[in-house]
């Protein structure tokens, strides 16, 4: 199966963008913030249609991408929890913001009719691969998804995707963001090892288009125990995700968390 053409057309031309220079390359990643303000990243093409999105889940968007309604089984892969808050560019708490999450699945497939990549695997219908939280009154957000893997992008045969989840965050009277996080404890993949993950990151064309290290820093997140979050289990629990559940009770000890903190910039600010 051609995974280059059917596949990895949208990084392909993302990609054309970038090799044009750097004055291209912001109209592919534009980076007119402050300092303080979250960096963008491509949205990709698989950002799930509303209309797809509503056929495929029944409406189930919620923050736990690893249970589908209905369904008993988990989905498969390592469970990592991501928390986090939304201010403005100036440190204001925004609450009510909506924050959308989508990736790829255990197998490195994304639930969207354009992906035709059945060489890498079959999907899991056990996982939801989209989902959707609003900032509680103190900005805070939460999910419970799984750690994706890497793919091959298919454009350049040695280029692949480091193992990232893709980030929506809008809010009335903000500049909406589009960005992707990646993470720096990748021992939780259940196919390449820590310093394979690694050196993706350092190639990758999509957050290397990101010239300064410091922004890239801002969306490489770090995995940690979550038993040492102390109160992470409360948190979780307001934000509807049952981490005390008895199927977790056993997952606890090495459960993972990471956070991930993302600054808007209000409208008028220009």
């Amino acid at each position: 199966m051609d995974t280059d053409s059917n596949r990895r057309g949208f990084l392909r031309k993302s990609l054309a963008v970038l090799a044009t220079g750097a004055a291209s390359a912001k109209l592919l990643i534009p980076n007119a913030f402050s300092k303080d303000t979250t960096p963008k990243q491509i949205e990709g093409p698989y950002y799930p249609p509303k209309g797809y999105r509503n056929n495929m889940y029944n409406d189930d968007f919620n923050n736990d991408l690893t249970m589908i309604k209905g369904l008993v089984a988990e989905a498969d892969g390592n469970k990592v929890y991501l928390i986090g808050e939304v201010r403005d560019h100036l440190g204001k708490i925004v609450a009510g913001a909506r924050v959308e999450v989508w990736q790829a699945c255990h197998f490195g497939r994304y639930q969207h009719p354009g992906d035709k990549a059945y060489d890498l695997g079959p999907r899991d219908p056990k996982f939801q691969y989209y989902g959707v939280a609003k900032t509680d009154k103190h900005g805070r957000y939460a999910f419970k998804t799984i750690l994706p893997p890497a793919y091959p992008s298919g454009v350049i045969k040695s280029w692949w995707r480091p193992p990232h989840i893709h980030f929506k965050i809008s809010k009335t009277g903000y500049k909406e963001v589009t960005t992707q996080i990646y993470f720096n404890d990748l021992t939780l993949s259940h196919d390449e090892n820590e310093k394979r993950h690694l050196e993706l990151q350092r190639k990758d064309l999509v957050l290397r288009s990101l010239r300064k290290e410091k922004k890239r820093n801002k969306l490489i997140v770090d995995l940690q125990l979550a038993k040492h979050h102390k109160g992470l289990d409360a948190r979780l629990v307001q934000s509807g995700l049952s981490f005390k559940a008895e199927r977790d009770l056993h997952k606890w000890e090495e459960a993972k968390v990471g956070k991930f903190d993302i600054k808007l910039k209000n409208q008028m600010d220009d």
